[in-house]
């Protein structure tokens, strides 16, 4: 169950990432500039395999992908990145999909399972879980 493996990543994982204060939005690093976490990639073998495979990913020397769980009440301030990048957000787990959702500069966006978000992270940004229970993605 991936809800319960964020605490073994997280003691696992030599880097890690947080874009809002503990609680709120927990990453768990998957590769980051080309150093793949290998516990993950032990315990989820086709989600790296199927990363490895796509070029722009694997070409990118400044590419980063991340698993994330967004926990209820949580808030991100607005945010915004300071280079070209995009950023992909794609919903594992999203039980309450109109419970947690981004405004990406000034557009309201919400979590479907499955569907993927592209979006430019140059723009400010900020999310909002208002739900009871754990979006991932």
């Amino acid at each position: 169950d991936p809800r319960d493996l964020y605490t073994l990543f997280q003691k696992l994982d030599p880097s890690p990432e947080h874009l809002a204060t503990p609680g709120g939005w927990e990453t768990v690093r998957i590769v980051r500039y080309g150093n793949w976490f290998q516990e993950f990639c032990l315990t989820a073998p086709k989600t790296c395999k199927l990363l490895k495979s796509r070029p722009e990913l694997t070409n990118c020397q400044f590419m980063n992908v991340n698993y994330a769980k967004l926990n209820p009440g949580a808030e991100l301030k607005p945010h915004y990145g300071n280079g070209p990048r995009l950023s992909a957000h794609l919903p594992v787990l999203a039980p309450e999909p109109q419970a947690a959702g981004m405004n990406i500069g000034g557009q309201d966006v919400t979590w479907t399972e499955g569907k993927a978000i592209l979006f430019d992270d140059t723009y400010p940004h900020y999310v909002r879980h208002w739900g009871q229970h754990p979006r991932t993605s």
